[in-house]
Order: C-alpha cells, then sequence, then structure tokens
C-alpha cells in the first residue's frame, strides 16, 4: 500500500495533541491523502491545526426529538 486515503481521529481521548500532529507529518510525507476528525468540540484542538474533514453525527435521537 502507498498511502491511506483518509485517516480520522475518532474522539477526543488521550493526547491528542500528539496524535494529530503524528496524523499530520504522516500527511506531509504522502502517506495520508487526507486527515480528519470524529465527535471533536471546536475546542478540542487549537485553531490553528488543519481539518480538512469533520465528521459529525446529526440524527432526531440527538436533539430529544421524539
Amino acid at each position: 500500500m502507498d498511502y491511506i486515503d483518509l485517516l480520522l481521529l475518532h474522539e477526543p481521548t488521550g493526547d491528542v495533541h500528539e496524535i494529530y500532529h503524528a496524523m499530520e507529518s504522516a500527511y506531509k510525507d504522502g502517506k495520508l491523502r487526507a486527515i480528519g476528525i470524529s465527535n471533536f468540540l471546536d475546542f478540542d484542538l487549537e485553531a490553528d491545526e488543519m481539518r480538512e474533514i469533520k465528521q459529525l453525527e446529526i440524527g432526531k435521537s440527538l436533539f430529544g426529538w421524539w
């Protein structure tokens, strides 16, 4: 395998900054085509950290609409 199309950091647990910077390094080295986050709030990562993809969960049950 030459590269990975997309790598998502699934949730903000552990040292997310260190993990995300390692993902950025792999992206810059051409090992990843895109990186992103999932299940993060806006303040979980610093504003200057690159986010190509931000996956969001949206559904009626999240808002209490029964």
